[in-house]
Parts: structure tokens; sequence; C-alpha cells
């Protein structure tokens, strides 16, 4: 018999420190898919930019996302990205049609299925945290959803079932989390430009 799923408002708790560096990194993300359409001088293909997203996000998160939060990044093929955080297993998709995406593999469906207090197991569940854009701009949405999956035998192009699913903190309404000291030459460093001439034209 499966019990009742974990609650979900002490795991959007649990998650909060995390909110700020995957939404940071899937900024960083579609600003780089941006900037490859706009250099191509090429209309946005869905597909394309969902993957410039995934690659762009994996490298900021394995070079500085570690900088204020401890986790430890997964490799997955197709430069999926994967996040063990607190003890749970989390997975970064982009939203379909408001929800989870069925899975399209036997890895995924594994990761669907699940099961709460089974013979007294009380492992972390397995999430997702959901991303999406806002159309017809491609900028990134400002909220994340985390959903808890479960198994299902919806197929493509249902949305898939869950538990639950949710809205994490909004990134603009928290506090920054502080930097280490010892962290702050890790960081790229900024463009300084000269200050305005007199003929109000910079460089």
């Amino acid at each position: 018999m499966f019990e009742d799923s974990p609650d979900p408002d002490s795991i959007v708790s649990d998650l909060t420190r995390l909110v700020p560096v995957t939404y940071g990194a899937l900024e960083v993300g579609v600003a780089k898919a941006h900037s490859y359409f706009e250099t191509e001088g090429a209309e946005i293909e869905p597909f394309l930019f969902s993957q410039i997203v995934r690659w762009s996000a994996r490298r900021h998160l394995t070079t500085k996302g570690r900088l204020t939060v401890e986790f430890e990044f997964d490799e997955l093929a197709n430069n999926g990205l994967s996040i063990s955080f607190e003890g749970y297993d989390i997975r970064l998709r982009k939203a379909f049609r408001g929800g989870v995406p069925t899975p399209g593999s036997f890895a995924m469906e594994t990761f669907h299925s699940q099961t709460f207090g089974f013979f007294g197991d009380a492992s972390r569940p397995n999430l997702f945290i959901l991303w999406d854009v806002s159309r017809p701009s491609y900028d990134l949405a400002p909220d994340l959803y985390v959903a808890c999956p479960k198994e299902s035998t919806l197929k493509f192009p249902n949305v898939a079932e869950c538990h639950w699913l949710v809205k994490l903190p909004n990134v603009a309404l928290m506090p920054q989390p502080a930097v280490r000291v010892d962290d702050f030459d890790k960081y790229e460093d900024l463009p300084i430009h000269r200050p305005l001439e007199a003929t109000g034209e910079a460089e």
C-alpha cells in the first residue's frame, strides 16, 4: 500500500535556499539562448532554445552554483539537469502545459514511480522543479514550481500525474544569500567602462 505523500509545505521550506541558485542558473541559460538566436539573426526554435538553456544552466551550476549552497550535480544525457540536495533527488525540467512532462524513458519512469513510508522507508521523495518561458518573448517566467511525481500510465501528449504541484517562493521577493569572502575571486570579472566624456557618449 502507498501511504500519503510528503507534505508540500515542508518540502518547499527545505528547498528555499536552492531557489535562487536554480533560478539564477536558468536566467543565465535563457540569456545565452536569446544571444544565440540574435547572433544568428534567426527566429527562436523552441527545442533548440530549451537545449541551450539546459546546457548553459548546467555549466553555470557546475562552475558557480555551489558558491552559496552545497549540492551534488549529476550528469545526465541530453544536457539534463539533476541535483541532489538535502536528501532530495531533483530534476529541473521545462514545464509542459503547466505541468510535468510524461516520462519518455525507462529511467524517467523509474524516477516517477516512488513509494512513501513503504516498509518503514523514510527516504525523501523524488521531485521536479519546473521552469517555463513567457510567450512570445521567451523570457524566463517569474515563478518556479515543485512537483512530486507518481507512477502513471499516461503518455505524451498528456501531462504526467503528480501527488501535488506547488509554487516555490518568488526569487525576486527573497533575500539574496551571502557569498563566502574567499569565493569572490571565482566570479567572472565585471565589465568596467570609462566615465562619460563631456559629449555624453561612452566607449
